[in-house]
């Protein structure tokens, strides 16, 4: 998949990019999870470089799963990017 550092990815796109459902992309930034979005026309919208530097920091482990436990919950755990292109 081709991915312009122009266009925001939309929860679909980042779905695909991780090998996730859209839903489980959508549920985890309405529990303020995963990479930081903007809302245009009342659609979610990922910027790249955000999606990028989420990954890097996941990759590092430097995010807990839910920013208020350090803790993992087996049901948060769809959010980890397990590969990446």
């Amino acid at each position: 998949m081709e991915i312009s550092l122009n266009k925001p990815l939309s929860p679909h796109d980042l779905a695909k990019r991780w090998n996730k459902s859209e839903m489980a992309i959508r549920l985890a930034s309405a529990v303020g999870l995963g990479p930081r979005y903007a809302k245009v026309d009342g659609e979610l919208r990922y910027a790249v470089e955000e999606v990028q530097k989420y990954e890097r920091t996941r990759l590092a482990g430097l995010l807990p799963v839910h920013p208020s436990s350090q803790r993992q919950s087996p049901f948060l755990s769809f959010i980890q990017p397990q590969t990446f292109p």
